[in-house]
């Protein structure tokens, strides 16, 4: 690999691992995990989430191809959905849990702050 490739590598990687790396959109993915969800329900199960930090990861989650906007027509209903390249996600999401069972004790998880805003 010459070092250009090895610098455009690195930095795609960068790239991807900020987004993919991103406290709240992990939690987000997480909570579509099961099928469509509303934004409603999303905010009240996530505990620090706010309003403007959700709208805002939904619309970079949907502008990135992870997340789907559903709306049926003639109803004000709006439910959220992964799309297949956010169902990707979920392995990492699940082998990350795996690591965190494996050498973090929950008493050290309880500990931790979540961040309110990144």
């Amino acid at each position: 690999m010459t070092e250009d490739a090895a610098f455009i590598s690195r930095e795609f990687i960068f790239e991807e691992l900020r987004f993919v790396g991103d406290f709240w959109n992990l939690i987000i993915v997480h909570q579509l995990r099961g099928g469509p969800r509303r934004f409603s329900e999303i905010e009240r199960e996530v505990d620090g989430l706010n309003a403007v930090t959700l709208t805002n990861r939904l619309r970079l989650l949907i502008e990135e191809g992870m997340v789907e906007r559903l709306k049926e027509p003639g109803k004000k209903a709006v439910a959220y959905t992964l799309t297949a390249k956010g169902r990707d996600l979920l392995p990492i999401l699940n082998e990350l849990w795996k690591f965190g069972q494996k050498h973090f004790d929950a008493k050290a998880w309880s500990l931790r702050q979540q961040p309110t805003s990144i």
